[in-house]
């Protein structure tokens, strides 16, 4: 699920982004084959650069979907002073929410895609037709104006135009034939029925619209008097046939289409090709770059399974490295066999670490200022037979090059904010609410004194499904915030959560209200 809003989030800032760079620099130009070359060209990137992975590279430009992804909210339980617990009722799932708008509107616009296509074809059959050259022209009496689908062009209200009309309208739409102008309407009208939400895609169907009518009038005048041309524009200007996917002779745009043909052409400057040719390579590392290193980091995270309680002198040590090389970045890590096999991984891709140290079960240091993660298979030796209970660990210092990724990961604390499968309470939600019923006290002094709110505790649950950093974030009073806390440090072992199929460590927000009854 992560990996395909990852997608998502990174196409369409992609497409945001092109878009931009063609409003600062190719907007008022008039080589209309340019741009609608860089508009085809942004959005094939836009689409294809996100499923591109760089080994050994990184970036901090987009933010990844650990910074913005939530931590995940338990439903409100309600304390009152008879002692009872009651879950809030109807709690509201958001995220589900947003997945359903998201298939329910994906759904919407598909089925108008394919309405659209359908009346392409309703339009064009019933009427007479005959080949001329590769394209086959429908030619009809009815109140529509002319348009043309790939090698199909409809003239409408035949009868009303004369044999040299009816030539420049087709030599017109043979333009938009040749030139594949339908294509881009499929495509860009496809793309919009998977990021339907997105408003730039309305803007890329219009500008390419009017880049169809444009270039197409421009090739059309160019062998023909302009006068006349414009004077059959204007006959037909008044006509509408209302078909989204086609290529119209005759639309809103006439106006302009009338003055762009009156404009002197001229030639895009280059120096706006030189800025236009950086904006790929600048998009494609952006964002074929993102969350590459990150995601090796997040396999060792995976396999830590305590990064919050470690000895006291091992986090005075993290802290006296960190403060002697404030530039430098240091990542203190529960080592076991898992966890150094992806660092031997971090080592081929990307080097060794400036520094090592490895601490034993005691926090005493047992190695100092190597320059090899090699040691740190000394330290698997000296954990065979050890229990899991007692834990190695290692403080390692990366160059610079692995700055944003080591800030990244020490700032998450291996903890994910939101996983494909949750952890859960014994029980489920009903259990939770049993425990709380049981265990929870309201404190009497808390209740003399009238205190009630809800405080919000957040916690970690570990790989093994124990209970850590239990703390309130938002409370009421000392009283009731120690209560609540106190509660959550006593729950019983919970399933944990996975990611991809891994038991990983993931982090709750549980709002506990204590509330006054009569």
């Amino acid at each position: 699920m992560n990996a395909f809003l990852n997608y998502f989030v990174e196409a369409n800032l992609g497409l945001c982004l092109m878009l931009l760079m063609y409003v600062l620099f190719l907007q008022q130009e008039t080589d209309f084959g340019v741009k609608r070359t860089y508009l085809l060209v942004s959005i094939g990137a836009s689409l294809l650069f996100p499923l591109i992975q760089i080994e050994g590279v990184q970036n901090s430009y987009l933010p990844t979907l650990m910074d913005v992804m939530p931590t995940t909210w338990l439903p409100e339980i309600v304390v009152t002073a008879d002692g009872t617990s009651l879950p809030q009722k109807n709690h509201f799932d958001w995220w589900l929410f947003v997945q359903g708008v998201y298939v329910v509107g994906a759904g919407s616009a598909l089925m108008l895609f394919m309405i659209r296509i359908f009346m392409i074809g309703r339009t064009l059959l019933p009427h007479r037709s005959y080949r001329l050259g590769k394209q086959v022209i429908f030619e009809s009496d009815e109140n529509n104006s002319s348009f043309s689908f790939f090698r199909c062009i409809y003239i409408g209200q035949a009868n009303k135009l004369s044999v040299d009309e009816k030539a420049m309208i087709i030599h017109h739409e043979q333009i938009h034939s040749s030139r594949l102008h339908s294509f881009d309407i499929l495509l860009i009208n496809a793309v919009g029925v998977f990021f339907w939400f997105n408003p730039v895609i309305s803007i890329y169907k219009k500008i390419f619209v009017q880049l169809h009518e444009f270039e197409a009038d421009a090739r059309s005048v160019s062998s023909r008097d302009v006068d006349n041309y414009c004077s059959l524009l204007a006959k037909v200007a008044l006509l509408s046939a209302d078909i989204k996917l086609a290529n119209h002779f005759s639309n809103s745009l006439t106006v302009k289409r009338i003055e762009m043909m009156r404009t002197i052409k001229a030639k895009i400057k280059r120096w706006k090709y030189v800025a236009l040719a950086a904006v790929l390579p600048s998009l494609f590392f952006v964002v074929a770059c993102q969350e590459q290193v990150a995601t090796e980091m997040t396999e060792i995270a995976k396999n830590t399974n305590n990064a919050v309680l470690v000895p006291a002198n091992v986090q005075a040590r993290y802290d006296e490295v960190k403060a002697a090389n404030p530039n430098g970045k240091v990542l203190l890590l529960d080592l076991n066999s898992e966890a150094m096999t992806r660092l031997q991984a971090l080592e081929a891709n990307y080097g060794k670490p400036k520094s090592l140290e490895i601490f034993g079960p005691d926090g005493k240091a047992q190695r100092a200022n190597y320059t090899s993660t090699m040691l740190l298979h000394s330290g698997q030796a000296q954990m065979t037979g050890k229990s899991d209970d007692r834990h190695w660990y290692a403080i390692i210092e990366y160059s610079e090059a692995m700055d944003d990724i080591l800030e990244q990961a020490k700032s998450k604390d291996f903890v994910y904010p939101a996983v494909e499968q949750p952890a859960e309470f014994p029980g489920g939600f009903d259990g939770l609410v049993k425990f709380l019923n049981e265990n929870l006290v309201y404190p009497q002094d808390a209740r003399m004194q009238g205190l009630e709110g809800i405080v919000y505790v957040t916690f970690i649950v570990e790989k093994d499904g124990s209970i850590s950093a239990a703390e309130p974030v938002k409370g009421v009073s000392p009283m009731l915030d120690a209560e609540a806390t106190r509660v959550v440090e006593s729950f019983p072992n919970w399933t944990p959560g996975k990611k991809e199929g891994n038991v990983v460590r993931s982090s709750f927000v549980i709002p506990i209200k204590f509330k006054l009854n009569n």
